[in-house]
């Protein structure tokens, strides 16, 4: 019996991973040792199944033959696409926008999404919002921006598990049964998006993070929906330290050679990237630059002043404080920002140091503090709302991730005439006047971070053109206007040519 479950648990392993030959001849050896377990007969029938849907006809011939190796889900999506082009777009209402993302925690791309809900809601050119979400558990505090999307007026829809399994008996589902069982289960429950967009009819689905484009778009096509945009942040995700699956590249290919999907990015050097991993034309991503909420930090600010912040934390007046705000998790790399502010507490003995957040890298910085003496000058308060008073407490701004899109952190903090410092990554030079506002770093090491850092605290004429001019910037570039504008033209611009095959449609297109 053990001998038959380890050989069932790998054969189920093999067959989400998509490799069914070898998942065939795990259950047939399992099935040996256990001819009586229906429930080892039913996999075994459900992965020759899915191999015959693939073209593989004998499964004697695949049992006895050399493996297939990944076959699974990249021709999922081939079907997919197959079936999309029999699937009849439907008659939408007019103006409905559906917002589809995992959760909206505490992060960067979920409160670009709940500026994006705000300002779409305000908006004349939609009827109306919703927003469906797979998770809203406190626990995990996915439900962190929920407050404020709800205030704006935008229904949330929570993928609840009994709404989940009824979707299974929808007429919409069960057409596609075929291709939606066979998919990974950590896509998700792709079913309900599919009834759930049959059902309401929107004219608009907007998609937030590449695992939720991946499976909500699968969604959406075979629903019929008119328009599809596959939101993008960051870089491509073939990074080994950023969430991966293999057949990601496929599936966007796949996806986009269909003429209602396009895809956007919030920096051009994330659009650039992700048309390079991607084979496609850099101009056929469409660049949305964040959109950020000026009078929800300005009313930060008049709840709670920079002042009160620093009294809090027990840091005198006028005494330098170097600031972050970010997740404690390994592509932001805390312990080079703790590496970078140990140089400048060594220079500048009176300055103290502040980070915003929390993650699993909490312990490790303040045992780093701890133990390179400055612990009482490092300031580890965790998470924190009305952001805006404690962006104006600091006097520079640090941020030192791995990869970046287009950081939310360093946009806020210059609105306020905070000037900062990070890493030349991906979109950080969008989002800064290199040597006005702040400095992005070549090749960053502690030492060069360091240096500009210095240079901040010790010239306060720089200091003063550089909050004059920041602000500026930053409302002109990243005003919440302009992002929805600049969104509401990724939903129409050229939809109906394209659809009509007026204009050429290249993949990706």
């Amino acid at each position: 019996p053990y001998a038959t479950a380890v050989l069932r648990a790998y054969g189920r392993f093999l067959a989400d991973e998509g490799r069914l030959s070898e998942a065939l001849k795990m259950f047939h050896r399992a099935r040996e040792s256990d001819p009586g377990n229906w429930e080892l007969a039913l996999e075994l029938i459900d992965v020759i199944e899915s191999l015959k849907l693939i073209g593989h006809d004998d499964p004697v011939e695949v049992l006895n033959g050399p493996d297939l190796g990944n076959v699974m889900p990249e021709a999922l999506f081939d079907l997919v696409i197959e079936a999309a082009r029999h699937v009849d777009i439907y008659d939408p209402k007019p103006g409905l926008i559906a917002l589809v993302t995992s959760s909206i925690g505490p992060g960067g791309a979920e409160r670009q999404l709940a500026a994006t809900a705000s300002g779409l809601a305000e908006s004349p050119h939609a009827s109306g919002v919703f927003l469906s979400c797979l998770s809203l558990e406190a626990k995990l505090q996915n439900d962190f921006y929920a407050p404020a999307i709800r205030a704006a007026g935008v229904p949330i829809i929570e993928a609840q598990p009994q709404d989940v399994l009824e979707s299974t008996e929808d007429p919409a589902v069960l057409k596609h049964q075929y291709i939606l069982r066979r998919l990974p289960r950590d896509m998700g429950p792709v079913g309900w998006w599919l009834a759930q967009f049959h059902r309401m009819r929107p004219e608009i689905v907007h998609i937030w993070q590449d695992m939720t484009n991946l499976s909500v778009s699968i969604a959406a096509v075979l629903a019929g929906v008119p328009r599809i945009i596959l939101g993008t942040r960051s870089v491509r995700p073939d990074n080994p330290r950023r969430r991966l699956r293999r057949w990601m590249r496929h599936g966007y290919q796949q996806l986009l050679s269909l003429p209602n999907i396009k895809m956007i990015n919030n920096s051009r050097a994330g659009a650039t990237d992700y048309a390079d991993w991607l084979g496609i034309a850099p101009e056929s991503v469409k660049v949305v630059y964040n959109g950020l909420d000026f009078a929800a930090l300005h009313r930060d600010l008049e709840a709670v002043d920079g002042n009160a912040v620093r009294a809090e934390l027990g840091v005198p007046p006028g005494v330098p404080l170097i600031g972050g705000v970010f997740r404690m998790s390994e592509e932001k790399r805390p312990m080079l920002w703790m590496e970078t502010v140990a140089k400048v507490a060594s220079e500048r003995l009176d300055a103290h140091f502040l980070v915003c957040g929390a993650g699993p890298f909490y312990q490790e910085m303040q045992a780093y503090a701890e133990d390179h003496g400055f612990a009482d000058r490092m300031h580890l308060p965790g998470v924190k709302s009305q952001i805006g008073a404690w962006f104006k407490a600091m006097d520079a701004v640090l941020l030192t991730s791995r990869y970046e899109g287009l950081p939310n952190v360093l946009i806020e903090a210059q609105s306020l005439g905070i000037p900062v410092v990070a890493p030349r990554v991906g979109g950080v030079p969008e989002a800064l006047i290199d040597g006005e506002t702040g400095f992005a770093i070549q090749a960053a090491t502690a030492a060069s971070l360091a240096e500009k850092l210095l240079f901040i605290l010790e010239n306060p004429d720089w200091r003063a053109r550089a909050e004059s001019a920041a602000s500026a910037f930053i409302n002109n570039r990243f005003s919440m206007q302009r992002m929805i504008a600049s969104t509401l033209e990724s939903y129409y611009c050229d939809i109906e040519a394209r659809l009509a095959g007026d204009l050429p449609i290249q993949q990706g297109g």
